[in-house]
């Protein structure tokens, strides 16, 4: 059987990634990926035997022919499908691990701004704000040099529970 070639498909420059190619047999597979998604474009050739007919190498008209391949056709289709890998399971799982992100974000901040909280009182203790307090410089010095100390180890602790990148 004589092969044909496969007509060319050009990947448009609009698309977010190029399509992945694979040939097998008589067929071309491209397959563009989307987030929950595959979109397949399937370009095949058939092969028919021309059996009954008249060729044009035969003269006695039963569909024999004199030349090898004249009694066969080449025809081209195209099939285009599209598959889904997400699953309800997989939506509920993912909403799960949403939930407790947001659940452990929120006690992170809460946790971080309670321990600023206590950060600055203790630091207006030292001041001798308070009934009956007296200024201990010492203290005083102390807290004011932990605060930057205590605000990158919040922001680090947020920065590994989001999985952020700086």
């Amino acid at each position: 059987v004589g092969e044909r070639n496969m007509p060319k498909v050009q990947d448009h420059f609009s698309l977010p990634a190029p399509s992945s190619e694979v040939r097998f047999r008589r067929s071309n597979v491209r397959v563009y990926e989307q987030p929950n998604s595959q979109f397949i474009l399937q370009e095949h050739a058939t092969v028919h035997q021309n059996v009954g007919r008249f060729s044009s190498g035969s003269n006695l008209g039963d569909g024999a022919s004199t030349r090898p391949g004249d009694n066969q056709n080449l025809n081209m289709y195209v099939t285009v499908k599209e598959t889904s890998d997400s699953t309800y399971g997989l939506t509920f799982l993912r909403a799960t691990y949403s939930l407790i992100a947001v659940f452990m974000g929120g006690f992170l901040f809460i946790f971080g701004l309670v321990l600023l909280l206590f950060l600055f009182i203790d630091l207006a203790t030292a001041l001798g704000l308070t009934s009956g307090g007296s200024l201990k410089a010492a203290a005083f010095v102390a807290i004011i040099f932990s605060i930057p100390v205590f605000v990158y180890s919040l922001s680090m602790d947020a920065h590994s529970a989001t999985g952020a990148s700086w």
